[in-house]
């Protein structure tokens, strides 16, 4: 009959946490139920492989194709696998459903009383390992997923670095953290940076009897080294090298613990996070270099802010349009447009790719194209125009997210084209209508154009705004301010912005947003 200890020893089971931990007391459980020969196997789908032994000596992968799924198997089993055999009277399964973790082989015969003992149990046995092991994957998936915010944030905070020696230290400490590398060094031209070695260190340690130094001097492909080490110095497993061919840049990490899988392709993708914060630093040396003193900075940021709309506030018999632009830094990367033409209403909004005062540039060719060149009667030409001038400018990674539109009097009907940009949310009779496209932001590539355009009603309203809301507020949250908003709100944009924004020093993006009411 069942005792205390059985009692104690499966209640004990059911209290862990560990899957680990469980298996050994499982081990124990077995062993208070005073079965003494058993082994316990691992199962990876049809392969099992020993875990442990208790009292029976077999050390092989077993295949489980051919054995029944049951909790209980109560069959005489000869397994010849190798030089071994296996043999068992009964077989234990801990599963849950279809899913099979676990599986013992007993070699011996057991009272019907713990028989039916053991069936009685262990589908709650089976469960309680299903469990531990989908908190162990939950927990995998979470260290995973911290990995990777922790990869972004090292790889933004290496982009945001301007001086290229910082970026070059804080580089190499992050290349080592990514492959968990023990030792690293960085050579730019005829210059090293080492962390837990010395350059002295490059003559001492050998690839195939060749120093490491000529090594790093001759090679120019990407190469993981797990063969052919030889130092008197260090005890290196293996070497990962990644040069930067046009940067005069190579690094080479020692040590490194695989985190992430050592390929070529991720090496590049981790190098080039280096290659444009180097190309950025450069590219701001290189503005700074030409800029103005401070007072002709300011003035600088004046002129380009004239450029773009900061405060919109518009009301006709036809019409009300408020909007703000308020940006991050002194220069912002937004654009923002509204203004009567003839008997039309022509809105625009825009998101630079990046900040500054190169983004802020960019809202000059955008402001241009609403003084000279808005059309309405041939506005997807006029648009095609504008997207081939940025591409032909080849402008070295940046591109423009836009909404463009104008709103006919006549024909009641807004006639519209956005470009990679954030949905536009219209409201019409207490439901959100989204307005957007499938094509691509400007200044990436040639497309043909084709304008969309939606009818519009007395009392609808429609909001359109840059992805520096998004920073703050989802979606589905703009929208639920929208509904409830009721009657059309004059000081709904501003409100947004003060709700959202607790302080202006820490303002993570551009805020640009228009809300128009059509009476």
């Amino acid at each position: 009959m069942m005792n205390f200890s059985d009692l104690k020893s499966l209640v004990s089971l059911y209290e862990t946490e560990s899957l680990n931990i469980f298996i050994q007391k499982f081990s124990k459980f077995l062993k208070n139920l005073s079965i003494n020969k058993f082994i316990i196997f691992k199962v990876e789908g049809v392969i099992a492989k020993p875990v442990i032994n208790n009292g029976i000596e077999f050390n092989s992968f077993i295949d489980l194709s051919d054995i029944e799924r049951d909790f209980v198997i109560l069959e005489d089993v000869r397994l010849n696998v190798f030089d071994e055999l296996l043999e068992a009277n009964l077989i234990l399964n801990l599963k849950y459903k279809n899913q099979f973790f676990y599986t013992v082989f007993i070699q011996e015969k057991l009272d019907n009383e713990i028989i039916d003992y053991l069936d009685m149990v262990m589908p709650s046995i089976g469960r309680k390992v299903y469990e531990l092991v989908a908190s162990k994957e939950r927990l995998k998936a979470f260290i995973g997923y911290q990995q990777k915010i922790e990869f972004i944030k090292k790889a933004r905070y290496i982009l945001g670095l301007l001086e290229e020696d910082e970026i070059l230290s804080k580089s190499l400490i992050f290349f080592m953290d990514t492959f968990s590398a023990e030792a690293s060094l960085l050579k730019k031209g005829e210059e090293y940076r080492f962390i837990g070695l010395q350059e002295n260190d490059l003559d001492e340690i050998f690839l195939e009897g060749e120093s490491l130094k000529n090594y790093i001097d001759k090679s120019f492909d990407t190469v993981f080294i797990e063969g052919g080490i030889s130092t008197n110095k260090y005890n290196i497993d293996n070497i990962f090298l990644i040069p930067l061919e046009a940067e005069q840049i190579k690094i080479c990490l020692f040590n490194i613990k695989y985190d992430f899988i050592p390929d070529k392709e991720f090496a590049e993708l981790i190098s080039l996070i280096l290659k444009i914060a180097l190309e950025n630093a450069k590219r701001l040396k290189d503005i700074l270099k030409y800029k103005l003193e401070e007072q002709e900075i300011n003035h600088t940021i004046e002129i380009l802010n004239k450029f773009s709309r900061q405060k919109i506030d518009y009301e006709d018999e036809n019409i009300i349009v408020t909007g703000i632009n308020i940006p991050a830094k002194m220069a912002g990367g937004d654009y923002l447009e509204f203004r009567k033409i003839d008997n039309d209403y022509y809105f625009a909004i825009a998101d630079v790719c990046g900040k500054g005062y190169s983004a802020s540039i960019l809202t000059v060719v955008l402001s241009t194209f609403s003084d000279l060149a808005f059309d309405k009667n041939d506005f997807v030409k006029k648009l095609m125009k504008l997207n081939k001038f940025l591409c032909e400018k080849n402008l070295d990674g940046r591109f423009i997210t836009a909404f463009i539109a104008y709103f006919d009097k006549v024909s009641s009907c807004l006639y519209y084209q956005s470009f990679g940009h954030e949905p536009v949310f219209l409201l019409k009779k207490g439901k959100i209508v989204e307005l957007d496209s499938e094509y691509l932001p400007l200044g990436i590539s040639e497309e043909e154009y084709v304008v969309e355009k939606i009818k519009i009603d007395p009392g609808d309203t429609f909001f359109i705004y840059s992805d520096g809301i998004v920073e703050y507020i989802q979606y589905d949250e703009i929208k639920f301010k929208l509904k409830n908003n009721g009657k059309y709100e004059k000081n709904f944009v501003l409100n947004l912005y003060k709700e959202l924004v607790k302080n202006k020093d820490t303002q993570r993006d551009d805020f640009t947003c228009m809300y128009t009411y059509f009476k």
